[in-house]
């Protein structure tokens, strides 16, 4: 992984906590992560200023992120 210019970490450090939404506990995750969890995280993080459809269909996708590889 490349390290970003005046940096302390490399891509890595921002993708160590990549979130999808599932409702089982699996072999990469502590736990459950609903998707209206993580919705509500989008609005939170994004202080209310998401876009609401394109957030929906992140969590949608996100789901079918682990059963693709």
């Amino acid at each position: 992984m490349k390290k970003l210019p005046g940096s302390k970490g490399g891509y890595s450090r921002c993708a160590r906590d990549i979130r999808y939404a599932r409702e089982d506990v699996d072999g990469f995750t502590m736990g459950i992560y609903g998707g209206d969890e993580m919705l509500n995280d989008i609005v939170r993080v994004t202080g209310g200023r998401a876009n609401l459809e394109l957030a929906r269909i992140v969590v949608g996708r996100s789901q079918e992120l682990i059963h693709s590889s």
